[in-house]
């Protein structure tokens, strides 16, 4: 049925279909109706499973209406549209899977593996672009200035360059489990070390930062009180950490952490607080939470997550 080498197109019959394509269900905004398979077109480069594939389905419906669906796919590994697709779907899969994962000691293997593809699918989209400076500054009131001829560590990284602005830095380092597996992403060409560490165990002497910062992260580790143990240990005295982080979710298969408010007072007595700031969660995007000023509002009985930004200074 199939051309065995090179490019095959074939219009398919449905008892032919080896996809074994089921019924379509039709009509999202009105009535919903069921249709049938009537034709596909396929195109692939046969003998690659991973090669472009191109999908055309038409469906029949009664009184001759028609549907045709077009499926244009370049594989996971470099398709936007499949992982717009798969990653929310396979978020989804863990998170409900996520007792069972805990149960066999799987649960870390898989949240590495989640955090891998939604880092694929978040540098496709460049969402990000631009974005950090501000977080490490205007977020927690500091300058430029501030950064100059220190030494600074960002604390579950990602692999999109966040510390690429600090040129004015004598050493910026990003930490993360995966940092190894970012170099497929391009994280060669960045203007910052990348270590690949776990925040449980930070591979640098006492007090050799002066800047360390957590965004986005600290619910994401395996161990919080270590983190926090290594956190307060590898920050100078006089140094400062800044957190940002999401309060009060349930936790899920990448963020298996639940944060409180007071999350600053576990880093009691060897920093105080200089920064506080509570945030009602409307975006991912930490520059345009500051900016929309909807700070969380504690009289609200309602259960919901929130954004806690931090700023805290080593004293002892």
């Amino acid at each position: 049925m199939f051309t065995p080498a090179g490019t095959a197109r074939q219009s398919l019959h449905p008892k032919d279909n080896p996809f074994n394509w089921p019924d379509f269900r039709f009509g999202r905004n009105g009535a919903p109706r069921w249709g049938s398979l009537a034709t596909a077109t396929v195109v692939r480069k046969w003998g690659n499973p991973r090669a472009p594939l191109k999908l055309t389905r038409t469906y029949a419906f009664p009184k001759g209406a028609t549907a045709v669906h077009r499926w244009t796919d370049s594989g996971f590994d470099g398709s936007p549209i499949e992982r717009e697709r798969l990653v929310p779907m396979l978020a989804r899969s863990l998170d409900r899977l996520l007792p069972t994962l805990k149960a066999i000691n799987a649960d870390v293997f898989a949240k590495r593996a989640f955090e891998f593809a939604f880092w694929m699918k978040l540098r496709a989209q460049q969402r990000m672009s631009g974005i950090y400076e501000p977080c490490f500054t205007q977020l927690v009131d500091l300058a430029l200035d501030d950064y100059r001829g220190k030494r600074v560590l960002d604390i579950g990284c990602g692999p999109l360059g966040t510390l690429e602005w600090a040129d004015m830095t004598v050493e910026r380092v990003g930490l993360d489990p995966l940092a190894n597996l970012y170099q497929k992403l391009g994280t060669d060409s960045h203007k910052m070390t990348y270590v690949t560490a776990h925040s449980e165990s930070i591979p640098y002497p006492d007090g050799h930062f002066d800047i360390v910062s957590c965004f986005n992260a600290l619910d994401h580790v395996d161990d919080l009180d270590q983190t926090i143990a290594e956190i307060k240990r590898v920050v100078a005295k006089g140094g400062i950490f800044l957190l940002g982080v999401d309060t009060n979710h349930a936790a899920t298969i990448a963020e298996p952490i639940t944060i409180d408010w007071d999350i600053g007072k576990k880093f009691h007595p060897e920093m105080s607080i200089e920064v506080e700031r509570h945030y009602e969660r409307s975006s991912t995007n930490y520059i345009d939470v500051m900016n929309s000023k909807a700070f969380f509002d504690h009289a609200d009985p309602r259960p919901r997550p929130g954004i806690i930004i931090l700023k805290l200074r080593k004293v002892l």
